[in-house]
């Protein structure tokens, strides 16, 4: 998929959406839709690849039926269109979740909308997406509808991973320690275990180097997946609402740095609790809230602690969302300790390239002067003090649960 930009559509514009649907032949949605976008009714965002227009997706404010809108609670998803010969590539899913966090930011908590019961195709993109819950069956002049309504959950940053491909690879590697406290934990010969986010197969990788255990990937990036392929991995494209396995599957799960890029955590939970088998395990790598004050860049780039801590859920709120299908909480094992530092040129390439997403959410100003204060300590060689580590928190499903 080449690389493509998402923007919000200005009136002046409307016109180049005739690029992905014919208005002279719906002439009266073209004018309903336009009057909406001047009157700021709506808004439509557009898929666009090199100025070309190929897909849209709007959000409708006000729809005079309570089913569709809620104000300041329920907003309606309108006209999920992907210009023929362009469909079937992913687009619409990647325009339902761009439109899904647009919706979470704007501090709505539930999404509608209206699909034909012949579609089929689009049916299964939106239940996919988390639409599913049903609140009308019935018809109209075009034919049997659903309305569908999804409820939110969680903070959303939008990160372009495709974008971020080769530079994640270059910067992020596995961390063999972490594969070691996996080990202590369940022992990884034989076992069949799921890399959820795998980005491009660096922990999935190793441990297939490492043990005997049938290792799988989800990643729902198209590059970071093919650079994954390359390494012989087996990786399929999926998300917190589809892992494409058959259920009680896997023997253990695991993410590492994955959770806080996940939009509906209770949703991502039941597709993991399906998927594993009775006693099996999970474990998620992340920070807690105290350990991202720790980290030692803050010195330098204070303004992400606030960025992390919006993207980042806390402990207790990932146990929350586990105990919403029945995961119990099995251990938690920190890996604080004090250390000395000093600054590697790896971790200034890493901080060059933005590899870590907060440095691309942080105002451009605020992360030129932490870069150069950065390589200054770097010049001069500072030994930095710091009591830092992760969070490995387990969770396992009880043996009977089917």
């Amino acid at each position: 998929m080449k690389n493509y930009e998402i923007i919000q559509l200005k009136p002046e514009d409307y016109q180049k959406c005739a690029n992905i649907w014919d208005m002279e032949k719906r002439p009266e949605m073209a004018k309903s839709f336009y009057d909406q976008l001047v009157s700021g009714n709506r808004v439509i965002y557009v898929y666009t690849v090199g100025g070309e227009y190929i897909g849209e997706g709007s959000l409708v404010f006000e729809m005079n039926d309570p089913d569709y809108s809620i104000p300041g609670r329920r907003i309606y998803f309108s006209r999920l269109i992907v210009k023929e010969n362009h469909r079937n590539q992913g687009i619409g899913g990647i325009l339902v979740d761009y439109i899904v966090n647009k919706t979470i930011e704007m501090g709505y908590s539930e999404i509608s909308i209206g699909v034909d019961k012949v579609n089929e195709i689009a049916l299964r993109l939106y239940q996919h997406r988390g639409f599913t819950e049903i609140i009308f069956d019935g018809e109209d002049e075009a034919g049997p509808y659903y309305k569908l309504l999804r409820k939110l959950s969680g903070k959303s940053m939008i990160i372009d991973y495709s974008l971020l491909a080769e530079d994640y690879d270059l910067t992020r590697t596995a961390n063999i320690n972490i594969i070691n406290l996996f080990a202590a934990e369940i022992p990884l010969d034989g076992k069949k275990i799921l890399d959820f986010g795998c980005g491009t197969g660096n922990y999935a990788n190793a441990i297939k180097k490492l043990t005997t255990a049938d290792i799988y990937g989800v990643e729902p990036s198209e590059n970071m997946r093919e650079m994954a392929l390359a390494k012989g991995l087996d990786i399929r494209p999926g998300d917190h609402a589809n892992v494409p396995f058959e259920d009680a599957f896997f023997d253990f799960i695991f993410m590492t740095d994955v959770i806080h890029h996940v939009p509906d955590m209770n949703m991502m939970f039941s597709e993991l609790y399906r998927t594993l088998k009775p006693g099996g395990l999970i474990c998620i790598l992340t920070e807690s809230h105290r350990q991202l004050e720790t980290r030692y860049w803050v010195k330098y780039f204070p303004t992400t602690v606030e960025v992390e801590k919006k993207r980042y859920p806390d402990i207790s709120n990932i146990i929350d969302a586990a105990k919403t299908v029945e995961l119990k909480e099995y251990k938690i094992v920190t890996t604080d300790m004090d250390s000395e530092i000093t600054i590697s040129d790896n971790f200034i390439r890493l901080v060059e390239n933005k590899g870590y997403s907060m440095f691309r959410l942080i105002e451009e100003a605020d992360y030129q002067k932490g870069l150069a204060a950065l390589k200054r300590d770097f010049d001069n060689k500072t030994v930095l003090q710091t009591n830092h580590g992760e969070t490995l928190l387990w969770i396992q499903k009880q043996q009977g649960d089917e």
